[in-house]
């Protein structure tokens, strides 16, 4: 078994004997490229729909904040009596007594953690806080540090308006409750 001689219409020529048998399945290499290729395309996929994720999570975390802090003022107005809203850092939580008596409970969503509460002094804390809401359905300013996966917010509530802010610093929480300080000092 040697090299085929083959005569063509310019002269004679050898070719190398071919295999006549059919490839059958695949190569290792082939199977391997082909695995990294889909691998590599999943992980782009999920690094791209993780952060819209870590973002609807957080924004529904703060509006649930929100709509508790307006339905305990509501709430102090309606039945006349004051009210308390407790932040747990420890238990990752917020909670709070619903106008039948009956306590609710807020969680953090997966992944995050409440790491601070601070009140409108700059002073702050990591262990459990009441805030007092009084019967005309005003609060002390307080703000919330909560951390979602390697972002770092700040919601901040202004005791006598009811306002919530977001911030992404420490600094600019404290500014915020010395401008309010500053406006309330104006306003007497």
């Amino acid at each position: 078994m040697g090299n085929k001689v083959a005569r063509g219409p310019i002269g004679t020529f050898r070719t190398p004997m071919t295999n006549k048998r059919k490839r059958a399945g695949w190569t290792l290499l082939e199977i391997m490229v082909v695995v990294t290729l889909i691998a590599m395309a999943t992980a782009m996929a999920t690094m791209n729909f993780r952060g819209p994720l870590i973002k609807t999570r957080y924004r529904a975390f703060a509006q649930r904040l929100v709509d508790v802090d307006h339905r305990l003022r509501r709430q102090c107005l309606q039945n006349n009596q004051a009210n308390y809203l407790t932040v747990d850092c420890d238990r990752n939580e917020f909670s709070y007594t619903n106008h039948q008596g009956n306590p609710q409970r807020v969680g953090c969503p997966p992944r995050s953690q409440l790491k601070y509460w601070m009140d409108d002094s700059g002073k702050r804390s990591t262990r459990r806080v009441r805030i007092h809401y009084d019967s005309h359905g005003a609060s002390s300013s307080f703000a919330v540090c909560i951390t979602l996966g390697k972002t770092q917010s700040w919601l901040v509530f202004l005791g006598r308006t009811g306002e919530c802010l977001k911030c992404s610093h420490e600094k600019q929480v404290k500014e915020i409750f010395d401008e309010a300080k500053s406006f309330r000092a104006d306003a007497r």
